[in-house]
């Protein structure tokens, strides 16, 4: 072992370890469990345990530190160990005990505990634990501050209780963090037999030819729908381009329109201007003319006189 031992949870009598050493206290160790502050040893069904007994984790029955318990514990026949800030044990007659303290009670020394399904696993996490049976059902029990027992509240649990969410999952394996639980779940093979398979098989041909023809009918309908379409924005755009040129016509026209006007109206200017009488005694109704009339271009009224030609 190696690391702290500031509560002897290595089973030395020092401070600090900086390289393994072996505990000889024991001969011959068939399991090792590490706690947060304690560690339990398995040695042909009996349990020792070593380091701070705080919370009664050691189940000596002392509040007070060990760093070797050489005497076992009084559980026997014990095969499986667990520890975390508290401890448990599993006999070969799937007997469960748990000692130390929290919110399942104050056990100083190793409690046997009603649970009559065959276990299979345990967990312990910081103040909770969680049990895996033979039928892959799991149970939880203890500290539930952030809804690790998966009760559907954040209440703790004193008993062992049974996870009712997942009793349909049939769960093969889990693990314990600090305040949360992950499950595995057992993969469900279905069995069927040659003829199902045939006939299955043949469903599944028809379903496929089917889809099929589906969809090679709305992509015919939906290329018809497209060429319509396509056609029809042609025509739309060719209507706007006769339409915008009419519109540029128009305006020539009307632009040629007032040149011609405008023409015509120096026409009638220049004609007024071409004679001036100079002898208004000589006048005859053949040679006279009179002409009042209006310059469109510069807004002057012009008075002609009689002439003579």
């Amino acid at each position: 072992m190696c690391g702290s031992n500031d509560y002897g949870q290595l089973g030395l009598n020092c401070y600090e370890i900086f390289v393994p050493q072996q505990v000889l206290c024991l001969d011959k160790y068939d399991k090792v469990k590490c706690g947060i502050t304690h560690t339990l040893v398995l040695n042909n069904g009996q349990v020792y345990s070593f380091g701070s007994n705080k919370n009664g984790e050691l189940g000596n029955g002392k509040q007070s530190i060990s760093y070797n318990q050489l005497k076992p514990l009084k559980i026997q026949n014990v095969n499986k160990i667990y520890a975390s800030n508290f401890s448990a044990a599993i006999t070969s007659k799937n007997d469960l005990y748990l000692w130390g303290s929290g919110i399942f009670g104050e056990f100083v020394t190793p409690t046997k505990i009603d649970f009559p399904q065959q276990i299979k696993k345990i967990k312990l996490r910081n103040g909770f634990g969680c049990i895996l049976d033979e039928d892959g059902q799991i149970y939880s029990w203890g500290k539930n501050s952030s809804g690790e027992l998966a009760q559907k509240d954040y209440i703790p649990r004193t008993d062992i209780q049974h996870i009712k969410q997942l009793k349909s999952k049939q769960i093969k394996t889990f693990d314990c963090g600090f305040k949360f639980v992950v499950c595995i779940s057992q993969i469900q093979e279905i069995s069927i037999n040659y003829d199902q398979i045939i006939k299955e098989n043949d469903q599944l041909k028809q379903k496929l030819l089917q889809m099929e023809t589906i969809f090679k009918n709305q992509k015919i309908k939906s290329q018809a729908d497209l060429q319509y379409t396509m056609q029809q924005e042609c025509k739309s755009f060719d209507l706007g381009i006769i339409q915008d040129q009419l519109e540029q016509k128009q305006k020539i026209i009307q632009e040629q329109e007032k040149i011609i006007q405008s023409q015509k109206n120096r026409i009638i200017y220049l004609e007024s201007q071409l004679y001036y009488p100079q002898n208004k005694e000589n006048m005859n109704q053949n040679s006279v003319a009179y002409a009042y009339k209006k310059d469109v271009k510069n807004q002057n009224n012009l008075t002609f006189d009689f002439y003579n030609q």
